[in-house]
């Protein structure tokens, strides 16, 4: 089994806090999506009101397949899509009228959810109409961007290749020409040179994303609200990670993964889920020290204060399905690095003020046993808890709040995996229903249900609970970001501004002060 016999990893108290969970996408905005504009900093003044002293959001990276944001071209890269055009006008990179035919065309995509294709066309013209401006008036060798470019070297470069390669070709990268494939040195010289202005622009729009994220944690940090990112363990295949990193991943000589990441059959899937993503080459990690991931999660802390990492258990040991596979049932459980890459993290990721332990949550959701258990004991990381799968009729369920046994966890009501709180309640058999009554002390009512559940977070003994928006609103299933289950039509929902109003926020500041949560 895994290595995770190593004593306890240092550690110090997350605090008795709350927090809310939402996209950035899914931010009241003209834009036609969320963004990190005058959206976001509003609702982080909004969560302050509340009380709130954490906003979790998914992965700020390129969206890939089905608009996730757990599928990208780049685990380091931000999601262009993210920048406001309104603060590129106000900074003199687009006229008014470019910015108002915009947002007139916007209004007409609707509220309630993300027109991906429609945004991703339209947005994206007017980004790169935005940074070929810039480049014409201040160019490449701007020192801001020199300085970017400088802090960001690691990945910058590569993606940013990667990136219009993959316009021009329209094809993955194992299926490249062979001097392209391997990146032998003259081809890429060739086609840095051929591809320069699109090179350029990428590193513009991820400069712009780095200077209007740097304003967001500047709003956080002046109200005492934490940023919890989110980092899937796996990277896509067809990425700039892969591409630019091959001896860090399990491939053929062709590109070719020789196995890939899924999980195997439960109770909700027969045949498993096939992920489809590379496996990584530990040993290689090992001998660098970790390097690749302590520049990932490092990455990831210069836009957050602290990080949920998807599927941890997979450091314990993970699915490795044959390439080629159809489904996951023919996969076999390997062991992964344990607690060697968390003892490598220690020493080389950055800590929050007057924190000691690494500024990491642990997704320690789904098929878990005593080696998984056993690492999160020797990290000293906070698991997870979701209310939701605590009703099972066993009054032993780990997720049921009278069996936790340590302070060090994050609750939630749900996640954005789930069904919404209320929708959850509604498609529950009466029998449940009556176990969910009787322990909530409650009476069950749809419009209220979920507010008992968030009472029932609020009680317990995890430091932190994080609640998804979409339970405080007390919205059904119409409101759900993702079904894992479903390729398409996810991650669109979006909150209209009135929502977040003064009666919600203080309804949840009164219920945190109740419980010792308040700011």
């Amino acid at each position: 089994m895994s290595d995770s016999s190593s004593s306890a990893l240092s550690h110090h108290p997350l605090g008795r806090r709350q927090g809310v969970l939402l996209h950035i996408t899914s931010l009241p905005s003209p834009e036609g999506i969320g963004g990190i504009g005058a959206e976001a900093h509003q609702f982080l003044r909004w969560l302050h009101r509340a009380g709130s002293s954490a906003w979790q959001i998914l992965p700020t990276v390129p969206i890939g397949a089905g608009h996730s944001p757990y599928s990208s071209s780049s685990a380091f890269a931000g999601n262009p899509l993210l920048i406001s055009v309104c603060t590129l006008k106000e900074e003199g990179w687009l006229t008014a009228s470019e910015l108002e035919e915009y947002l007139n065309e916007a209004a007409h995509w609707g509220l309630d959810e993300v027109q991906y294709e429609t945004v991703k066309h339209v947005k994206t013209d007017l980004l790169n109409l935005a940074a070929d401006r810039f480049l014409e008036q201040r160019g490449i060798t701007d020192p801001e961007v020199i300085a970017f470019q400088s802090a960001e070297e690691s990945w910058l470069n590569d993606a940013a290749l990667f990136d219009a390669i993959s316009q021009k070709l329209d094809s993955p990268w194992w299926t490249w020409p062979i001097t392209l494939r391997d990146r032998q040195d003259q081809t890429i010289v060739q086609a840095r040179q051929r591809f320069t202005q699109e090179i350029n622009r990428f590193i513009i729009l991820q400069f712009w994303f780095q200077k209007q994220w740097d304003q967001l944690r500047s709003t956080a940090d002046q109200v005492h609200v934490e940023l919890i990112g989110d980092v899937p363990i796996y990277v896509d295949h067809n990425s700039a990670d892969v591409w630019a990193n091959p001896q860090l991943f399990a491939l053929q000589s062709t590109g070719e993964p020789k196995a890939v990441a899924g999980v195997p059959p439960d109770a909700f899937s027969e045949t498993g889920q096939l992920w489809g993503s590379p496996l990584y080459s530990w040993d290689h990690h090992e001998e660098t020290g970790y390097h690749w991931w302590s520049q990932r999660l490092s990455r990831a802390l210069r836009l957050t204060h602290r990080v949920r990492i998807d599927h941890f258990r997979a450091f314990a040991a993970y699915w490795s399905v044959p390439y080629g596979s159809t489904d996951a049932r023919g996969g076999e459980w390997i062991d992964g690095p344990g607690v060697r890459i968390f003892e490598a993290l220690e020493n080389s990721l950055p800590r929050l003020a007057g924190e000691t332990e690494l500024p990491l949550i642990a997704e320690d959701l789904g098929l878990i046993d005593e080696p998984v258990r056993d690492l999160l004991r020797a990290t000293r990381l906070p698991g997870m808890k979701v209310l939701q799968f605590a009703f099972d009729g066993d009054q032993l369920n780990d997720y049921l709040p009278h069996n936790y046994s340590t302070t060090r966890s994050v609750v939630y009501t749900g996640t954005h995996d789930n069904q919404t709180t209320r929708g959850w309640w509604e498609g529950l058999d009466e029998r449940t229903q009556d176990q969910v009554r009787r322990y909530c002390a409650c009476a069950g009512h749809p419009s209220e249900l979920s507010w008992d559940l968030i009472r029932l977070a609020f009680m317990s003994i995890a430091e932190l609970a994080i609640i998804p928006l979409q339970d405080l609103l007390a919205l059904g299933d119409d409101a759900r970001m993702n079904k894992p289950s479903q390729p398409e039509g996810n991650w669109a929902w979006r909150v209209r501004l009135e929502a977040l109003n003064e009666e919600v926020s203080q309804r949840l500041r009164e219920l945190s002060y109740r419980y010792g949560r308040s700011q």
